[in-house]
């Protein structure tokens, strides 16, 4: 039994700034053909979590940890049908390096039609417990790491006594040979790979069971055969080219699968020695029993027609197609049947097709069942107090309250008659979530409710809103129609040269029976007649323009995206420096020695003159960096740059004019303000401006400010209402003087002062992403100070604070927990230039 690590004794190593900062986001960078560790688990009945495999594996997508806000909201979905599992992994020193949320179906699907002889009849489904559960945990690779599984949580508060921790060496799991699946290898073979771009679609992989290993070829036609039903209809039609597939063929000693024979005493277990359905003893296969890769059998838990496979064996032979999001099990044998749960299992039957729709519906687009056949002590739901009902029915009978009313015509009444005058309306009718009274559906039929018959308007809209929502895979935050690494130039600054032109380009994921529109904007200003996926743009003055595309799905299977909290939307933004205003190009390169891992930062303009670079994850912004124009002051062009992370960097500013270059090194450990005011020098600029003589560094910095900002009527704390900051309201409302950060809990505001200039005021805020912004005191387009609030309480219960200064300007910040009222103020003296990491601030 692997030592129990006690991470409590771990929270001061957590506290240590650089081993956090480098772990925590080194592992946000997960890249594209990283070496990955690929682990399958079983839940046992009594909640025990076991390891059954380990191996390294290639993931050719990004696979990148969850922020705290995405695992936040992982945690906080239903779980009336899955058992969430939080997966995270730590260093040896005990810094958090990766987090994940896994989800664990609870129940095995046994959803067929009453008759296979009428096989579009109402389903007769029934939702045994899973004996076992198994799952899979993908993390990247790293040495002496450890892993903590706490299953059935829900929030964040470590230690809770709603869930069960569980916590692995994973180097030891590598190593040892006993697992009960280490050395699990049959003979298989990729038959067809998961096409390009894997990290922007859905990957669903084709696996078989009951196929000999002469029956390449049959395997082929089944899986073929699976795939073109399986997208016959809408909305999988529609969206086709957003799904990859990919086939595994997997080799057995014997064809079929097992069917166990009747029995009328038989006890219901997940595989079974005989069966005590009734239906058995129909089955011109009963008393068959065969060796398979993954014991595929009928008449599990006592139904003839569920079909299930060892899920943990299917799990470890996917390792050879590592990215799937998604798996489908045939089953070689063509007596009707199939199931759905962690994984969709269907027969060769041809009317066994639409149990992996009607499953994927489930597993994908999280729907609940519409049929009526009780299923007692399945969790309630309500729309009209809570916890709320899955998207596709209600409880709700108020028209304008049902959440799907934007689909209902006037004239319908409801609750909508099951009569065939309304067969084809869309309304509410009485019935579903396994209810014949008190719970609703929008259409007569569906296939949520029958076999065989179309997704209703409602499923078919929910199927598209999770393709973008996410959650299932990679790419964690769902489908980008302007694919990734297709943008020329990469979005951020551009220099363009004045008289000159640049043209703008994206390429985009068009759906298979749908359309896109391209729509080109100039600082938000649309640009007429522009509506493809290139733009060149020709300049007409010097100065700073932001462009942007927005590329946007038209599909009319979708009536209201921002009722569902989704964009069908992708956008790319481009900062063009035009003429002078591009003169200086700058490079950044970080490194995680300990790790052995390098990388180059990301570029974002921010304004003319500043720039801000994140390493690991867009949301987490690491530097901001500026570059003045004081020709008028010191004959000079100064740079200011304030650090928001302890990663080792390093900056290279390049002068495109003359040549010029200046480097500035970070080490690993630090957390660094730099005010360089004779960086590159210049002429004057401007008659009458001359340089200041033996001046010091701060002098000359406030110089700068009162040339940018200090004039007649800049604001001032007296002619502000009130004369001072005004008390925190109850909950956090942005405006040009608050930013509201984390999930807009915590609000922001700064007040300045230059007291040799008898001048106060407060901060202009300007939001930058959900966790950071930054604030500018005399002009909007000189950034002072950027501010970050990050969620830390995964590792160690508290809300950290992180801002770096880009000005020696006297100022205090005050931070405000809106939930709980604590307030934080950090102040900066005049003429000093600080950055600061608080990681116990709330």
């Amino acid at each position: 039994m692997l030592p129990r690590r006690n991470f409590s004794l771990l929270l001061p190593a957590f506290l240590c700034l650089a081993p956090l900062t480098s772990a925590r986001l080194l592992a946000e960078e997960a890249r594209a053909g990283a070496t990955a560790r690929y682990v399958v688990f079983e839940i046992d009945a009594d909640g025990a979590v076991r390891p059954q495999m380990h191996r390294m594996v290639e993931l050719s997508s990004a696979w990148r940890s969850l922020t705290p806000g995405e695992v936040a909201s992982r945690l906080a979905r239903p779980t009336r049908d899955v058992e969430q599992v939080h997966v995270r992994m730590f260093d040896d020193g005990g810094a958090l390096a990766f987090e994940d949320v896994v989800a664990v179906p609870r129940w095995t699907r046994a959803e067929l039609p009453v008759s296979e002889d009428a096989p579009d009849a109402e389903i007769d489904g029934r939702l045994p417990l899973n004996g076992k559960r198994a799952f899979v945990v993908r993390v990247p690779m790293a040495e002496r790491s450890w892993l903590a599984l706490s299953v059935g949580r829900e929030g964040r508060s470590p230690r809770a006594a709603t869930f069960r921790d569980a916590e692995f060496d994973l180097d030891a799991l590598a190593a040892d040979a006993s697992l009960p699946l280490a050395r699990f290898a049959p003979e298989m073979e990729l038959r067809s790979a998961a096409a390009a771009n894997s990290g922007n679609r859905v990957d669903v992989l084709i696996m078989g069971d009951g196929y000999a290993s002469g029956e390449h070829a049959k395997f082929d036609a089944d899986a073929a055969n699976l795939i073109s039903n399986f997208f016959s209809i809408t909305p999988y039609s529609t969206y086709r080219n957003f799904v990859n597939t990919a086939t595994l063929f997997t080799a057995s000693t014997q064809s079929g699968a097992d069917h166990p024979p009747f029995s009328a005493s038989c006890a219901s277990t997940p595989f079974p020695s005989c069966c005590a359905d009734p239906t058995a003893q129909t089955d011109a296969k009963a008393g068959t029993f065969v060796t398979t890769a993954f014991d595929a059998t009928f008449c599990s838990s006592n139904i003839h027609r569920l079909l299930v496979v060892d899920n943990a064996k299917v799990l470890a032979a996917a390792a050879a197609s590592p990215d799937w999001d998604q798996i489908f099990v045939i089953v070689n044998d063509t007596t009707y049947g199939g199931g759905g749960g962690s994984l969709s299992t269907v027969s060769t039957n041809p009317t066994a097709l639409s149990i992996a729709q009607h499953e994927y519906g489930h597993s994908f687009t999280e729907l609940t069942d519409e049929y009526q056949t009780p299923f007692p002590g399945f969790p309630a739901c309500s729309d009209v107090t809570s916890p709320a009902c899955e998207p596709n029915v209600t409880d709700q009978q108020d028209r304008a309250s049902i959440k799907w009313n934007d689909w209902i015509a006037a004239a319908t009444p409801l609750p909508t008659p099951a009569t065939a005058q309304y067969n084809s309306a869309v309304g509410l009718f009485e019935g579903a979530r396994f209810l014949s009274t008190g719970m609703f559906r929008p259409r007569q039929n569906c296939l949520m409710r029958a076999l065989g018959q179309p997704f209703c308007e409602i499923c078919r809209q929910e199927y598209v809103f999770q393709l973008y929502r996410g959650g299932w895979g990679v790419p964690a935050g769902g489908i980008d129609l302007i694919e990734p690494g297709s943008e020329s130039p990469a979005p951020g600054f551009v220099s363009i040269a004045f008289p000159g032109s640049q043209t703008f380009s994206v390429g985009v994921l068009k759906p298979t029976g749908g359309s896109l529109s391209a729509s080109w904007y100039i600082d938000g200003a649309p640009v007429q007649g522009a509506n493809t996926n290139s733009y060149t743009f020709t300049p007409t003055a010097e100065g700073v323009k932001r462009i942007e595309v927005r590329v946007r799905d038209t599909t009319d299977l979708v009536k209201d995206e921002a009722g569902a909290g989704v964009s069908l939307t992708s956008t790319r933004t481009w900062t063009a420096g035009v003429g002078q205003v591009g003169r200086f190009q700058i490079e950044v390169d970080w490194a995680v020695p300990s790790q052995g891992r390098s990388g180059v930062g990301t570029e974002v303009a921010l304004t003319a003159d500043t720039r801000y670079f994140w390493f690991f994850t867009p949301a987490n912004i690491e530097l901001v960096i500026k570059v003045l124009d004081a020709r008028s002051i010191n004959q000079h062009y100064w740079v200011f740059y304030g650090a928001l992370s302890s990663v080792q960097y390093t900056i290279r500013i390049t002068d495109t004019v003359t040549g010029a270059v200046k480097t500035y090194t970070n080490p690993a450990g630090t957390l660094a303000s730099v005010a360089d005011v004779e960086a590159f020098a210049g002429v004057t600029g401007g008659a009458g401006d001359a340089p200041l003589a033996q001046a010091s560094d701060v002098a000359w910095a406030l110089a700068a400010q009162a040339k940018a900002g200090f004039a007649p009527g800049a604001p001032s704390v007296a002619s502000l209402p009130g004369g001072d900051l005004a008390p925190a309201p109850a909950a956090c409302s942005a405006n040009s003087q608050t930013l509201c950060l984390n999930a807009s809990r915590f609000q922001i505001r700064v007040d300045w002062a230059v007291p040799a200039q008898g001048r106060t005021g407060i901060g202009t805020a300007v939001p930058v992403t959900s966790d950071t912004g930054y604030f500018w005191f005399f002009t909007s387009a000189n950034v002072e100070l950027v501010i970050k609030v990050l969620d830390g309480r995964g590792i160690n219960d508290h809300f950290w604070v992180f801002y770096g200064a880009l000005s020696s300007v006297q100022y205090t910040i005050h931070i405000t927990d809106t939930q709980t009222g604590a307030t934080k103020t950090y102040s900066n003296s005049s003429g000093t230039l600080a950055s600061v990491a608080d990681t116990s601030a709330f």
